[in-house]
Order: structure tokens, then C-alpha cells, then sequence
């Protein structure tokens, strides 16, 4: 698979999150995420009313996650009418492929369906590219994409690695395990205006290649909490780190309205305890993931 022209990025954030998100273009689309999860889903010791033990839920019953509610019209889920030559011009459904690089934030760690099940990778249920159930019952930004384009390849399925599509996400990965250039790229990420920076130059903005800070999580610095104002504990995997199947889908919800959301207009508070979402649709005029080229117009 040749990866040619990036589109968008997702800017680290500055205290409570990294991350990165790139999306390619014209045939071969892909979202590439690195994750360096802290405060944000880390409750401190001081502050956390949750007791670990009281996670382990002795009934087998299957565990809760959030659907996305999906009601675009056929003109908005039209593809291009021929394989776009302009990054500001890539609609949700020219996108072929989806993949996902990182560690075991993306990979969907401990994100299982069912309590008794043992800890490990859920590819399946994985936040980027996770295609385990339909949208209805578990959003992912494959699942959405999958209502735009069926054929969408990539997607993860199940735990076993051979079916894990184009994520290679995998527990434990840091950049010493990555090729020189993307060691080089994560340091680079990882200074907190760098997304934005590049964002402004003028080098990284032309019709092939674009930068756009995805900042949805800019403004947040505590942990996600529920409309009680306690820990939100579907949101956590055991472990108080890791992101529930429930957390994927969550922050899957928001991640998506944020890429259709212009540049320079959005959300920077994402209010992660709302899991009521609906999925945004391209709008008129400009029915695109929003880019710098196309969001000032």
C-alpha cells in the first residue's frame, strides 16, 4: 500500500491528551493515531470515589457502550463525482481505507464486550477503525465512514491480530519501536503548539497536503465525569487508564463532529460525559472534512 498526501492531522494536545490523526488522499485514506493518555483518564488517588474492586462485576452480562444515530441525506453521502486531485474537496465517502498507528489506546485495550471476558487488544471495538458491530450499537469512525462508503477496507475485527485490518496499533508501543522518521515526528508532535504551527505554514497547506488541528480536547484537564458530577466509570476500562468499549465509542462520537466542524471554529471543550451525539453530516456548500483550503470560503 503506497500512502501518498496527507490531508489532516490531529494536533497534540497540550496537557490532557496527544494525539495524532492523519487522514490520506485521493485512493488511499487512512487516520494514523498516537496516544499518550494522561490526567484526562487517569483520576488522581486524591480525587477518585472509584473502588477498583467494585469494577469486576460478578454477572456476565455484556457491557455498555453507545451507538451513533445516523440520519444524512443521499446528496450529503455522495461521493466525488471522480477520485478528488484537491485535498480541501475530499468528501466522508472518497475515502477508501482506514488505518491506525499507536499504542493500547488505539489498539482498544481492554475494551472487551462482556466482564468475565480476560484483558487484552479489542481491535473490534477500537475507537478509529473498530467494525466489530454496526454503528447503531457501537460508534467508531469505521463504522460512520461505512455508512458513506460499504466497501470501506481496513477495518478490525475480533482480537486476533491477523484481523485487525490496517491498525497496527499494539500495548506497549512507543517510538523507540518505530522507524527513525516517525521517532523523529512523535517528538516533534509531542511540543504542545506544534500542530498549530504547522498548521500556519504555508509549505504544509496546497491543494496535496494539509494540516488542521483537531483540538477538541484542548480545554480539558480532568477526568470525564457523569451528570452527577462523579467519575464516569463506564468510561474507564478497570484499570482507571485505559478507555471501556463504552470510552471508545464516545470518544468516537466527538472525534468525528470535530473533523466536520471548520477550522478555526471548533470545539475545543468537547463535553466527553455527553454520549448522546448525533453524527454529523456534511453540510452545503462545502460537504468535505474540513481543511484550511475550505473552511475561510
Amino acid at each position: 500500500m503506497q500512502i501518498r498526501n496527507l490531508l489532516s492531522f490531529q494536533r497534540p494536545f497540550k496537557s490532557p491528551q496527544q494525539k495524532v490523526a492523519v487522514l490520506m488522499m485521493p485512493s488511499i485514506v487512512a487516520a494514523l493515531v498516537i496516544v499518550n493518555v494522561t490526567r484526562l483518564f487517569l483520576p488522581s488517588e486524591k480525587d477518585s470515589e472509584w473502588d477498583v474492586g467494585t469494577t469486576q462485576s460478578k454477572e456476565l452480562s455484556r457491557l455498555p457502550s453507545v451507538g451513533g444515530f445516523f440520519d444524512c441525506d443521499r446528496d450529503s453521502m455522495k461521493p466525488s463525482p471522480s477520485d478528488p486531485d484537491d485535498v480541501n474537496k475530499v468528501r466522508p465517502a472518497d475515502i477508501k481505507s482506514i488505518g491506525a498507528l499507536g499504542d493500547s489506546i488505539t489498539a482498544g485495550y481492554k475494551s472487551k464486550n462482556f466482564d468475565y471476558e480476560p484483558d487484552g487488544t479489542y481491535m473490534g471495538n477500537s475507537f478509529i477503525t473498530g467494525a466489530d458491530e454496526p454503528l447503531e450499537q457501537h460508534a467508531t469512525i469505521a463504522n460512520i465512514l461505512r455508512k458513506f462508503n460499504p466497501n470501506l477496507e481496513g477495518l478490525s475485527y475480533s482480537i486476533p491480530a491477523e484481523r485487525a485490518g490496517f491498525n497496527v496499533a499494539f500495548p506497549g508501543a512507543n517510538s523507540s519501536q518505530l522507524p527513525t522518521q516517525a521517532e523523529t515526528l512523535v517528538e516533534l508532535f509531542r511540543k504542545e503548539e506544534v500542530a498549530y504551527e504547522i498548521q500556519n505554514e504555508r509549505n504544509f497547506d496546497s491543494s496535496d497536503f494539509t494540516v488542521v488541528a483537531q483540538g477538541f480536547m484542548d480545554e480539558l484537564s480532568e477526568p470525564v465525569k457523569d451528570a452527577n458530577g462523579a467519575y464516569n466509570k463506564k468510561f474507564y476500562a478497570s484499570d482507571l487508564f485505559h478507555l471501556s468499549k463504552y470510552g471508545n465509542a464516545v470518544l468516537a462520537l466527538h472525534l468525528w463532529n470535530c473533523l466536520l466542524e471548520p477550522a478555526g471554529k471548533k470545539n475545543q471543550k468537547a463535553d466527553l460525559s455527553n454520549d448522546g451525539l448525533a453524527v454529523q453530516c456534511p453540510k452545503q456548500p462545502h460537504p468535505y472534512i474540513r481543511t484550511l483550503g475550505n473552511s475561510f470560503v
